[in-house]
């Protein structure tokens, strides 16, 4: 019989409270949570949609937040339609 201990509880102060969801975007744990991957292989990817134009990242004390980069997903759109 093997005893874990005990999950460990998220703080009151973490990123769900330091971030407003509209201003800032979703929390990149949380988001590397929902997926099931860490969160370096979760901001490697976001490094590239980022890089690509198509997310945003902001810093919050000390947590990265990600948001749709509405102006970059149109100029996305348009390219891929005008290609196709």
């Amino acid at each position: 019989m093997t005893i874990t201990p005990p999950r460990r509880e998220r703080s009151p102060s973490g990123p769900a409270h330091d971030g407003d969801l509209v201003k800032n975007g979703v929390c990149g744990l949380f988001i590397a949570e929902k997926l099931g991957v860490s969160a370096p292989t979760l901001g490697e990817h976001m490094r590239v949609l980022v890089a690509a134009g198509l997310v945003k990242a902001r810093r919050v004390k000390g947590w990265i937040f990600y948001k749709r980069d509405q102006q970059g997903l149109k100029s996305a759109r348009r390219l891929l339609n005008d290609a196709l």
